[in-house]
């Protein structure tokens, strides 16, 4: 699986532009002596460019190779999409470009003072420091298992340094993502809008301090995060990442849900004080009140949050003030912070080993738990089928391979952080509503047509974040066993849709029961969280199976690269969001109808319970069909391998 996809002599002709690097073992003394006497640091900086920029055209190479298929009748159309990449990089930089002059108009309608404008430069280069961490938190699993690790493993460096060699792809992309995302399309508008009150000199300067220093920030949150992994891997076991990412998405959201019960504390006392009829009563005056007291308590909060943020130890502060008058003090915390943030960055860094998939034992052997979650499993069906044949296989994949679970982040079984984060703000929501006039429309409306919305979202991103172990292409290579064996597509179809469905099912009771608890929901709310939770379950896996019936890309080089190729990104996503608008916008109008007393709930249980029953036919119908369509070119497929 390392190299195939690339092709062994594309890969090669990139480590030979790297200086005669695919042909002599690392341990070749007279080429190390030649390294030495060239010296270290210009030479291996070159030698990390040159990877980038053949690693960058591969890349866009791969993910858009349908084009090719396209083009290829056409006369030129091998040398245009040669430089593919440059019309991608085009396209970023337009769009940039595009997203700044709109963020200009905008801000031309602004009228600046010299405190606003400290204020807007003051939270542009708080987003420019959380950027850089976020990022930082995106590790991509190529850093710790790349494709082409065989073939960097000859070349004439240390273990640190060709970890580094490989990390260099995710600081380029950072340095790449800061310019295009934050500064061209921010700072660059907002440093013409507000040259009447700042140095246009010092914000340059001081733009250039603060990306150095969320590169940095970045790259150490990378190297914390790179080294926890690897250490999860090398002692870890499935029931205990099971457990660890299970505990860790409850955190956050009780985090979340905390924050949210003490934001929201604000308007506690105003919401429940809203009449009933305040909005169809037509009292112009009395909805005046109240909204103008909302807007007292509004301001009151944002004044109490923005306190947090003056202090002058904050170096976003300091660079704030940098830009409107140069001060020693200043550009002293800022270089204070810097070094503050490269020191332990250095440190780490100069322990760093170098952690690849070489260091991590690819075959463990199975603790008592991993092995009884396995035969729990397989005793649901005894029945020795090819179906369950696959399944256990895939099962047993999933538990043996947590390089791939832990490179999706800490959240992958369970949908990622940023769902628990909104669960927690709407169990907080909820928690304040309990005591208001519209706590019972609120909880339906949340049991119903949120909760369809939120598990399906929660069910895709499990999928999406571990594509490569649930998807139909992710046999790889053992697609040609298969047909020798005589395996039904339908059948591999099965066994994938239930493999996904035993995955997410833990995310789905552990969402569904934290939400409820936090939410207080009445036991007649908490079976339509159920029912909910239960029609996702059931029709979603086949869908997004489906799409990866559709668009199959057995030949993938990396377990990260699946799902990333143009065409497959179109069917997935497309996939998913016909469905969610086809399950979501009934029950979501019929809300809507039952709230403005056009419906009653007696007819608004009936339409839900009948539209879910004729979308779960629909889906099984369109599935068994498309199966049967789409298994030719599942053997196509298989014809390039």
């Amino acid at each position: 699986m390392c190299c195939a996809g690339f092709g062994l002599s594309r890969t090669e002709q990139i480590l030979g532009l790297l200086g005669e690097c695919s042909i002599f073992p690392p341990g070749n003394p007279s080429l190390q002596k030649k390294l030495e006497a060239e010296g270290t640091g210009m030479i291996f900086c070159g030698r990390i460019f040159t990877f980038l920029s053949h690693k960058m055209k591969l890349k866009v190479r791969r993910r858009y190779s349908i084009l090719e298929k396209l083009l290829f009748r056409f006369r030129f159309s091998k040398a245009l999409f040669e430089k593919l990449y440059l019309a991608t990089f085009a396209l970023d930089v337009l769009g940039s470009t595009g997203v700044a002059l709109a963020v200009y108009l905008g801000l031309q309608q602004v009228s600046f003072t010299t405190a606003s404008s400290y204020g807007s430069w003051q939270w542009f280069y708080f987003a420019l420091l959380l950027f850089g961490c976020f990022k930082g938190l995106q590790v991509s699993g190529r850093t710790l298992f790349p494709e082409d690790l065989q073939l960097l493993g000859r070349l004439p460096l240390s273990q640190k340094q060709l970890s580094f060699f490989v990390f260099a792809e995710h600081l380029s992309s950072t340095a790449f993502s800061i310019l295009l995302l934050v500064i061209v399309p921010i700072g660059i508008p907002l440093l013409l809008t507000t040259e009447k009150y700042i140095s246009g000199g010092m914000a340059l300067l001081t733009t250039i301090l603060m990306t150095l220093l969320a590169l940095m920030m970045g790259f150490l949150t990378a190297l914390l995060l790179r080294l926890l992994r690897f250490r999860m891997l090398k002692h870890g076991t499935f029931w205990k990442t099971l457990l660890s990412q299970m505990v860790f998405s409850i955190v956050v959201g009780t985090v979340s849900y905390g924050l949210t019960i003490y934001a929201l504390g604000y308007f506690a006392e105003w919401l429940r004080r809203i009449p009933l009829g305040i909005f169809t009563n037509g009292d112009l005056e009395q909805i005046a009140q109240w909204l103008n007291l909302g807007i007292t308590h509004l301001g009151e909060f944002i004044h109490t949050v923005s306190a947090l943020f003056q202090y002058s130890f904050w170096p976003f502060n300091s660079a704030a003030g940098m830009t409107q008058e140069f001060s020693l003090s200043h550009l002293g915390l800022i270089l204070l912070t810097m070094f503050a943030v490269f020191l332990p960055t250095a440190l780490v860094a100069n322990h760093f080993k170098g952690y690849f998939l070489a260091d991590v034992p690819k075959t463990q052997n199975p603790v008592w738990t991993d092995q009884w979650i396995y035969n729990a499993l397989n005793r649901l069906k005894p029945v020795h089928s090819a179906k369950e044949i696959l399944f256990r296989k895939n099962l047993l994949l999933i538990l043996r391979h947590l390089e791939i679970v832990h490179s999706a982040g800490p959240g992958s079984l369970f949908g990622g952080t940023g769902i628990w984060i909104l669960a927690g703000i709407l169990g907080g929501a909820g928690k304040v509503f309990s005591g208001t006039p519209f706590a019972s429309g609120w909880q339906l409306f949340m049991t119903v047509p949120v909760m369809v919305l939120l598990l399906a979202t929660l069910q895709a991103r499990v999928f999406y974040d571990l594509r490569f172990l649930l998807s139909i292409d992710g046999e790889g290579r053992n697609v040609s066993l298969l047909r020798l064996a005589k395996v039904y597509w339908a059948d591999l179809f099965v066994c994938r849709v239930r493999l996904l469905r035993v995955v997410t099912l833990p995310a789905l009771l552990s969402f569904v029961l934290m939400l409820g608890i936090f939410s207080q929901w009445a036991f007649e709310y908490c079976c339509w969280s159920l029912l909910s939770a239960l029609f996702i379950y059931v029709n979603l896996p086949q869908v997004l199976l489906l799409s990866s019936i559709a668009t199959p890309h057995f030949e993938t080089a990396h377990f990260e690269e699946s799902g990333e190729f143009f065409e497959q990104k179109l069917s997935d996503e497309g996939s998913w969001v016909i469905f969610l608008l086809v399950s979501w916008l009934v029950p979501f109008v019929c809300f809507g109808l039952m709230v403005a007393n056009l419906l009653s709930f007696t007819a608004y249980v009936t339409v839900l319970i009948t539209w879910y029953g004729l979308v779960t036919t629909a889906v099984h119908l369109i599935g068994r069909g498309m199966v049967d369509k789409l298994g030719f070119k599942i053997k196509q497929a298989e014809e390039v391998l």
